[in-house]
């Protein structure tokens, strides 16, 4: 296969993870380059675990899963290669096997493959490596995490990459929940002295990050948490759904919960339409929803806002709803741009 003399991703290794990160990029119309010094994929165990926020985004770019799979978030490992390498093929995404890389000044490449060396340029690189050796799922947390802000970037939906730069601490605060939370198990001293240090530095998920503004008196529930995904009922529908099938990888949802009256509803409708590229939802307040409001803390006649990004983890919670605080989310912290002028008309 031709070698693309340039790239928006370039990923180094192939990685379960990886796979998954170069069929989200692809799937939004990145120009992806893979490479790998390897002639297949050979991985050491014959499956790997997720939960429901990874399983679905998967689903949403093609990916499909046995029953089995779906109720034991057990995946087969053959499979998903397989369905990962069909999906890269369908979004012409290339894959280089049998291939040598080497850094070269400013971001150039050199790619070595049957003897033959190609300058390749990119925009991103990604070393799959630096994911491995962590648990399936806070691998795919990672990968999530990183994706969406790269979409962003090359779909031009932000102002500028600095966004990027809050993904290094979301990673390490990242890794040291999941160190925390599985102290318990047995490690050996080394590992237990680093358990302590990075439980002190961080307790929460991602609340340090300052894509996370949290505007609440309650913190049952807090801005940079994932977002539950909270069973309701569909009032409109007349069916049951949850959280996760509101949310979607490709936006930002705004969702409102508490009961708004028409013309208020219309009104912050009406605005968040012309401005910004994000989904609305609106849960108002019924006997059949009193479980998720008692679960998010909200009492009758109160109100709350969720802004949840695209890898579902949730970056602004309100008690209230206001235009200007979604507004200054939006513009302020995670840099997204309003709609032009043309789009307003």
């Amino acid at each position: 296969m031709t070698i693309p003399s340039s790239s928006e991703i370039l990923i180094h290794g192939i990685n379960i993870s990886a796979l998954a990160f170069a069929v989200t990029l692809s799937a939004n119309g990145a120009k992806v380059l893979i490479i790998d010094e390897r002639t297949d994929l050979g991985f050491e165990t014959a499956d790997f675990v997720l939960d429901d926020n990874s399983l679905s985004f998967l689903k949403d770019f093609g990916f499909k899963f046995s029953e089995k799979e779906s109720t034991s978030k057990i995946i087969d490992v053959k499979s998903f290669v397989n369905q990962s390498l069909k999906l890269l093929a369908e979004n012409l995404c290339s894959v280089i096997w049998e291939a040598q890389i080497t850094k070269q000044p400013e971001n150039n490449y050199l790619i070595n493959q049957n003897e033959k060396e190609s300058i390749h340029q990119t925009n991103y690189f990604f070393e799959s490596l630096h994911s491995e050796g962590k648990s399936s799922i806070e691998s795919f947390h990672n990968t999530l995490i990183l994706a969406w802000r790269l979409i962003g970037v090359f779909a031009n939906q932000t102002l500028n990459i600095d966004i990027l730069n809050s993904y290094t601490q979301e990673s390490e605060l990242l890794n040291a929940q999941h160190l925390s939370i599985n102290s318990k198990k047995k490690r050996n001293s080394i590992q237990k002295w680093l358990d302590k240090l990075t439980s002190q530095s961080t307790i929460f998920n991602l609340i340090d990050s300052k894509v996370s503004l949290h505007l609440s008196q309650y913190r049952n529930l807090q801005a940079g948490e994932l977002l539950p995904n909270l069973n309701f009922y569909d009032e409109k529908k007349k069916e049951q759904s949850n959280l996760y099938a509101w949310c979607n990888y490709k936006y930002f949802s705004v969702i409102i919960f508490g009961s708004l009256i028409p013309t208020n509803l219309f009104t912050i409708a009406k605005w968040v339409k012309l401005h910004y590229p994000v989904q609305l939802f609106y849960l108002p307040f019924s006997e059949n929803n009193e479980a998720v409001f008692d679960t998010l803390q909200i009492r009758k006649g109160e109100k709350k806002t969720f802004i949840v990004r695209p890898d579902k983890f949730i970056g602004l919670l309100h008690d209230g709803i206001e235009i200007d605080i979604i507004d200054n989310y939006l513009k302020n912290f995670i840099f997204m741009k309003e709609k032009d002028e043309k789009s307003l008309v």
